[in-house]
């Protein structure tokens, strides 16, 4: 009897293993992302698609992410428009782009904010991610959310 048992047991276990396995799962790719987002620590997970500071600070900053490291350099192209006057209230980059390193996450885009003494109400540079390399999407998840940035310069 118990030899009927433990065969039984067996006989279960047996089918048990062979119907639960199937074919291995193919997973679809992660869509290769850009996104832009404030500069915050390394460490931190308080992203936001905007921030703001006063124009006595003298160094505006947004940074650039990708959602998986890459293995060539991936170059973000972006414009730069909002409120605040280039050459008045702000100096802008060089060039309207971006290289993140390979094996890399992130680059930044740094602006130089002026003390403009005419300045008595906020006004936003918006950066918006206009194209990227090596197949990268901009923005992420259904809604390509933090493909822009706003940087708002108060007074």
């Amino acid at each position: 009897m118990k030899n009927r048992i433990k065969a039984g047991i067996a006989l279960l276990l047996l089918v048990t293993v062979l119907l639960g396995c199937t074919e291995e799962e193919v997973y679809k790719e992660l869509p290769k992302a850009v996104y832009i987002a404030n500069k915050v620590p390394d460490g931190t997970a308080n992203l936001l698609g905007s921030t703001s500071a006063r124009k006595t600070v003298a160094a505006g900053a947004a940074r650039v992410y990708v959602n998986q490291p890459y293995d060539k350099d991936v170059t973000v192209n972006f414009t730069l428009a909002g409120t605040a006057i280039q050459g008045q209230d702000y100096t802008p980059p060089a060039t309207q782009s971006v290289t993140i390193p390979a094996g890399k996450y992130s680059a930044e885009i740094n602006f130089t904010v002026l003390n403009n003494p005419n300045l008595t109400a906020n006004r936003t540079v918006i950066i918006n991610l206009t194209a990227a390399t090596e197949g990268f999407e901009l923005g992420l998840g259904v809604a390509k959310g933090y493909a822009t940035f706003t940087y708002t310069i108060t007074p």
